[in-house]
This record gives structure tokens, sequence and C-alpha cells, in this order.
């Protein structure tokens, strides 16, 4: 039940995170904000093996691949990649997705350390349960070890 809780508030935060850059930032043409968006958001676990000299690299994060955007008149259409690529952007997005990500894991009743990483942007989670943080896995597998289960590039559509 807590690794589901876990994946949904992690999904959810990127959701938020894509949701407001999409309706803030002119991602229809470079000036028009966007109305709503399609996009895909894959939940990806990585991991290093104990023992740890310093805290892990994040286990559980999300690749958001952003398909379409609405524009005013309901119409999807393609991003404006010239704005995606607006270095604010990920800064933006990353911090709105922390900060849901973060009030989220408190209401689950996780204690949230704010200020660490680099630059004092992330954050540190206590009580995570050593079995849930050891069953993560290796970043050797790649997303999911969707290749390596079903023996094809997880590109190549079947």
């Amino acid at each position: 039940m807590l690794r589901a809780d876990l994946e949904r508030i992690v999904l959810a935060a990127a959701d938020r995170c894509v949701d407001h850059l999409v309706r803030t930032r002119p991602l229809v043409d470079g000036v028009e904000p966007g109305r709503g968006y399609a996009a895909v958001l894959a939940l990806h676990a990585v991991g290093t093996p104990p023992p740890w000299t310093e805290p892990p690299p994040p286990l559980l994060h999300v690749h958001a691949y952003l398909i379409g955007v609405l524009d005013g008149v309901g119409t999807l259409r393609g991003p404006h990649y010239g704005e995606l690529h607006e270095e604010t952007l990920t800064r933006e997005g990353g911090a709105l997705g922390r900060a849901a990500l973060a009030a989220d894991l408190r209401n689950l009743g996780f204690t949230i350390t704010p200020g660490t990483g680099p630059d004092g942007r992330g954050f540190e989670v206590a009580g995570v349960p050593p079995a849930l943080l050891e069953t993560a896995g290796s970043a050797v597998p790649g997303c999911a070890g969707l290749g390596e289960e079903t023996d094809r590039d997880p590109w190549d559509y079947v």
C-alpha cells in the first residue's frame, strides 16, 4: 500500500508541474500559454545498493514527455520547443514539483528536511522503510527493465 501511495503522489507532483508550466508559459506558439495538454508521465525507479556513504540519489522519479498543448480554441498542437528549453523552465517546474511532493509526503506521515542537495533546492525524507529502498533495484536494467524483461527495445511498438 505504501509503495502504491508513493508512486501515486510522485506522478501527481509531476502532473501538477507539467500543468503549471503549460498554463503559465507560452508553450502554444511562443506567445500564448496552453489551456491543457497531452503528455506521457513515465514512473522510473532507480537505486544504488547499500551501504550508502551519503544519501542515495532519487530512487523514484518521473520522465515527462509533453506531446501536445491545447491552444485557445481547443486545438491540440505540438509544444513550442524553443520555450521548452528556456533556461528557467526546468528550475521553476522542478521547484513546484518538489514542493508538491514534499507536501504530499508530509500528508503520508513522513518527516521532510528541506534545503538539501545542490544549491539547497532538494529535501531529504526521513522514515522510509529500508526494505522499500532495497527493492528499488539498480539503475542497470533501465526504465522498469522493459528491454530485459521482454527482450525487445522499449521503443519498438508491438
